[in-house]
Parts: C-alpha cells; structure tokens; sequence
C-alpha cells in the first residue's frame, strides 16, 4: 500500500550511501514537492563553482597516502548519489575560458545541494531531507587537495602516479600546471580558514555545517581575482590588503520557503535572491576575474552561470518543507501527540511566539505595482533585543575595505559621494557593486530589458530597505528538521533552545546525523564520523540570546516542542505575472 501511494505522488524507492554510516541504505523519500527528474537536476546542475580540473580530481592521491583523494567523500559530509559518479551537490562543466589556467577545460564544482540536502538516521532508516542542513565540511575539503595538490608536486613517484591515471607521461607541461594550481589552491585555502577556532583540536579549523557567507564571498570578489582578462587591471583592484580571515562561522540555513521571503539571507537586508546566488557561487569558488569591454570600461566576470542560477531559484519555488507528519506515516519517525500539540498551541500563543514567527506569515503588498509579486513578511528584531551573537552582524556592517581608486567614480554612481571614506568603503557595499556589476552585464549581453529582467530576478526588482539591524526571524515550518539551532548553530537541540543561557550546553558534538526525535536534535559524541566539538565560548560561537519561553515548566516545554513538530507550509503568497510560469 505504501508502495503504490509513493509511486501515486512520483517519488520512488532511493537508494544512497549515507554519509554516516558509510554503507547503502534504502531510503523513502516523502513528498517536497519535486519530481525525482528535478532533484537530480538539482544535484548535478553547474552554478559556477571551479574547485579542481574534474580529471585530477580523480587522479591525484591524499596526502601521505596512495589512497585517491576522491575514496570516501562522505569524510566530508558529501552524499553519495546511487548510480551517479558524482556525490550529491557535485558538479561537473566544461570551460574554455578558465581552461587558460592549467590547461583543463572540465572542472569538477559543488552546488547549493551539496550544503542544502541532508540526511538524518534515526534507529534503522535514513531519511534525505531536500532543501535542509547538511553538515559539509567543504573548507577542509579544499584543504585536502590542496595538501594533495603540494606533495603531488614535490614527490616524483606520486607525480608520477597522478600522470599514469590521467593517461600522460611525466611532462613539464602537466607538472607546471599542477605546481600552480597547487600554489593558487593553497593560497585560498590558508585563507579561507576560521580566526575564532580552537586550533588545538584536529581539523577545529573546518566545522561542519557552518561557513562565512560573507567574508568567504568577499575574498573571491574583492581580492583573490583569477589570473583571467586583464592581469594588470587585476594588479590594480584585486588588493591584498582587503582579504580577511573569517570570524564568523554561521551555520547553513534550510532553504525551503526562501523563494516566498521577503529578504533572501540571515539578516533581513538582502532583497535579490539574484545577488545572493553569486555571492553563493563566489563562496564556493566561482572564478571571478576584471576586463575592459570595447569602450573602455571596467567589467567584472565571472563563470557565475547565470542561466542555471535563474533555474535553480525557479526550482526552489516549488520546496516544500517536510511534514512529521509524512515521515511518521511511513513509520520513519514516531507519530505525533495530539494533546500535546494543542496544549503547545496554547502556549505559543500565550508567549507571543507568533509575534515573531508567524504561523501563517503576513502577506506584504506588490513590490512592482500591477506586475510584480508580493512576499511573506520578513519579521527581524533588533539585535540589543534579541542578543545573540552578533559577529556575523558586525562582519556585514562594519568591515571596511580599500576601494581601488580606478573604481571611485563608477562606484559613487550607484551608491552616491558619501559612500567613499578616505578610499575606505563598506566592503559588503563594494561586493553588492561588484555583484551588480555582473547582473548588468548579463542583462545587456543578453538584450534583457523590462520586463525580461524582471522575469530573470523573479520580480524581485527594485530593493527593499530593511530599517532594522539584526537577522530575519523565519516561519518555523520544518523546524524540527534543522537543527542545530540559530544562526551561528550554537543550540544542538529545540529542547535546549528553550532553556535560559546559563543551561544551554557550553560544548557539545556537531557533524553526526543520528537524529533526536524527542529533544529534536542529534545525537552526536567525540566518536561519531565527522564530529567536531562546538565551544561556545569561542568568538562568533556564543549561545547567547533569543532567552524566550525559558521559564516554561517541563510539560510546557515538552508541549510546545511537538506543536513545532506538528507545523505544515503555510500558503504561499501571489506570485508576479512577470514569473516564469
């Protein structure tokens, strides 16, 4: 009976390896609105992101090992996708352009599913989760072949190796490549890395889950520029001095309902889902690089696929967040108390919850009178009221870089004269531009105007202010299945979210996949696969804030967590005419 109803929706029996158990696990998906044509689209679809030339990848061995890098991905948090070569979220694409870095034309990338599809166990069965939270370790990833890429280079026989796989001999030309690409590599990995970590703990440098959504993309925009189009206008704008380590770790966001939100990221000031999309791409290493076009002007590329980026943002339209309900149907996840969940209810209602996170989110006008759409209202509270961490904030609105002086005019005409500062500019403010920079150029290149552009955006031209400095509170719909908890990951479980600061955990495990279903969490320990001890006491790691239905007794508390596990998808708001239907 069960078979034929997931066979009715179009879903069928998976079978993946599952990143923590390190062996095949037959898997029943439930229904989040996707077909199985587009979640394999979505696994595999190529959105910019260059990592490794695909056929090294699968050439070069570890470390200190003859072991091939590419054995036993699920080290990092990857999914393995049945009958695919490739891990969930890994791409594949051919480029001619970047081909004139080491002479490879394929290039194996990751994509936003390989942070945004998760698996949770729970007792004998696994079960995927699109559009959640996946412990991915993607900076120790570029670290390993980096490290790889190194002793590659200066050891003949593995040099040797790595040439016998790729079906060549030992050239100058193979080992000069490698030897720059190894140099390039490094480089972004040492500084792509984590000022805030303990750096007593191995691989403390790289936790799971969890990225600098900022900093990250600001490294690939402002000063680590490809050696592509012109090197010496490169020289000049891609500055040293405006790299940064990253000082806030943020942990990965579930990404259903994004489509339907007003703002697009975890601070309820960024309106073009656009934008944000190559900002992703940049932060996982999208090669970006400076020109001159015809006349003169300075334009920035990049291999940002902005096709694909507009097919991805379409697809996620259709996410649904998973139900409890669907999943305790097919006796994947115990089922729900129905007298807890009104008692629940009652005491979210009683506490305001909704004033924040609303059940039903209120409906904002038209962004484009008679033409655009409207959007779940972003609700974000001030950060002096919500006091948790704000070294994310911080990084956003008060880290300051050189705005190269060649690019001083072009940049006070979009964000006016007061925008510069002694040559210094808000560095975020000197992405967007750059990002902008990129979208115009698409949109002349392809002779996109109104309404075409709009179509392009989702109707989500022009900007929306936001007022309020502080991170968006979202609809809590599939809550139970993103933990851990706030922006920064620094609550392992829903159960210690509503406890006061002073009883939150100070350290525990995070990276396993073994899922809590009474505390709503997961169950990790020093000895599950990938796990990696949080400290909250760390920079950019506190548990602090958000100390709301602290006070509740223990049935309360127990009640209001099955009320959020009872939670379904709200209605989605009107979408614009100029939407691709």
């Amino acid at each position: 009976m069960k078979l034929q109803w997931m066979l009715k929706i179009g879903l069928s029996l998976t079978t993946i390896m599952s990143a923590s158990i390190g062996k095949a696990q037959a898997l029943v998906p439930v229904n989040q609105g996707w077909s199985q044509e587009q979640r394999q689209m979505m696994y595999s679809k190529y959105e910019g992101s260059q990592i490794i030339p695909y056929d090294w990848f699968f050439a070069i061995e570890k470390k200190e090992s003859i072991e091939l890098l590419s054995e036993n991905m699920s080290r990092f948090g990857f999914i393995s996708n049945t009958d695919e070569k490739l891990p969930i979220g890994m791409t594949l694409t051919e480029d001619e352009v970047t081909s004139q870095l080491y002479g490879e034309k394929k290039w194996l990338g990751v994509n936003c599913t390989a942070c945004h599809t998760t698996v949770m166990n729970f007792k004998s069965k696994s079960i995927l989760v699109d559009g959640g939270t996946n412990p991915l370790q993607l900076y120790k990833f570029v670290k390993e072949i980096a490290d790889a890429a190194q002793e590659t280079v200066a050891d003949k026989s593995k040099f040797a190796r790595f040439a016998a796989r790729l079906n060549q001999e030992p050239s100058d030309k193979l080992f000069n490549s490698l030897t720059s690409f190894a140099k390039d590599v490094e480089a972004q990995s040492s500084l792509n890395r984590f000022s805030s970590s303990d750096s007593t703990a191995p691989g403390s440098a790289y936790p799971p889950q969890m990225q600098d959504g900022i900093t990250g993309p600001n490294n690939q925009t402002l000063c680590n520029l490809s050696d592509l189009g012109d090197l010496s206008l490169k020289n000049e704008i891609s500055l040293s001095q405006n790299c940064r380590e990253f000082t806030a770790p943020t942990g990965v966001p579930h990404i259903w309902g994004h489509y339907n939100e007003e703002y697009t990221h975890f601070l309820g000031n960024i309106h073009s889902a656009f934008g944000r999309n190559i900002g992703q791409a940049a932060g996982t290493y999208a090669k970006n690089w400076v020109e001159k076009d015809m006349n003169g002007k300075i334009v920035f590329k990049t291999t940002s696929d902005f096709a694909a980026l507009i097919k991805i943002e379409e697809t996620y339209k259709t996410l649904k967040a998973p139900e409890w309900k669907q999943f305790s149907d097919l006796e994947l996840l115990p089922p729900l108390d129905t007298d807890l969940i009104e008692r629940g209810r009652k005491v979210y209602t009683a506490n305001n919850c909704i004033a924040c996170h609303a059940i039903q989110p209120e409906i904002t006008s038209k962004n484009i009178v008679f033409f655009g759409r409207s959007f779940w209202k972003t609700n974000v509270t001030p950060i002096d009221e919500i006091n948790t961490d704000r070294a994310r904030l911080d990084v956003d609105t008060k880290t300051v870089v050189q705005l190269p002086e060649i690019l001083k005019v072009q940049f006070q005409d979009v964000f006016g004269k007061d925008s510069v500062n002694n040559g210094q500019v808000n560095a975020s403010q000197y992405r967007a531009y750059v990002v902008r920079d990129m979208i115009m150029n698409y949109f002349e290149r392809e002779n996109l105007g109104n309404p075409a552009k709009y179509t392009a955006s989702s109707c989500r031209l022009p900007d929306r202010n936001q007022a309020v400095i502080g991170y968006k509170a979202k609809s809590l719909e599939g809550i139970a299945f993103t933990a851990p908890y706030l922006h920064n990951d620094s609550v392992p479980t829903l159960s210690d979210l509503f406890l006061p600061v002073s009883k939150r955990p100070k350290k525990f495990y995070i990276g396993c996949r073994d899922f809590d279903a009474a505390n709503v969490g997961f169950q990790c320990n020093k000895d599950s696969e990938n796990s990696y001890e949080y400290n909250t006491e760390l920079p950019g790691l506190s548990n602090t804030g958000h100390e709301y239905g602290t006070d509740l007794s223990e049935l309360d508390r127990k009640a209001l967590i099955e009320f959020l596990k009872s939670l379904r998808n709200p209605e989605a708001p009107s979408y614009g005419t100029c939407e691709k239907l």
